[in-house]
């Protein structure tokens, strides 16, 4: 079960809406003897008013993800049939994939795959070449991508 800290970095990247996390704290709650005040506050506030709220009252400061466990969130959604869906991961990638580089070199198949569409978009000016590098070359790292989320315990 994920943690409310993980849960508030899926939200802070994006991945998780409002109501999702809401969703998450009412699971919470209900399935514990004893409510934690905190995910009290989050179900009650959603994460926007919490976040605001929880790093003065209770000193909750979300972890950074990593940009492999970004990556894998997202690639394991890309829809490789939908021009639309493809874009969007093609443009996420560009434009994060030098945000972490303490993990280069523990996540070398990520960045590669990334390093890979950075060098057809921006060298050689080709979307439709990066397009097709992630139709063809994505679903080779999707167990990998499972892997990393599995670690996340989300």
């Amino acid at each position: 079960m994920a943690t409310m800290q993980t849960t508030l970095a899926l939200w802070i990247d994006g991945i998780l809406t409002d109501e999702q996390v809401v969703q998450w704290a009412d699971r919470e709650i209900l399935s514990n003897d004893i409510a934690n005040d905190q995910v009290i506050e989050l179900s009650l506030n959603g994460p926007r008013k919490f976040l605001n709220r929880a790093q003065l009252l209770f000193e909750v400061y979300p972890p950074q993800l990593r940009w492999s466990e970004r990556f894998s969130l997202r690639a394991v959604k890309v829809d490789l049939s939908s021009d639309d869906s493809v874009k969007k991961f093609r443009d996420w990638v560009l434009n994060t994939i030098f945000s972490d580089f303490a993990s280069l070199t523990e996540d070398g198949d990520f960045y590669s795959f990334g390093m890979m569409i950075d060098h057809f978009l921006i060298d050689c000016k080709d979307a439709d070449k990066a397009n097709d590098f992630i139709r063809e070359n994505l679903p080779l790292l999707l167990p990998e991508c499972k892997q990393t989320i599995a670690k996340m315990n989300y």
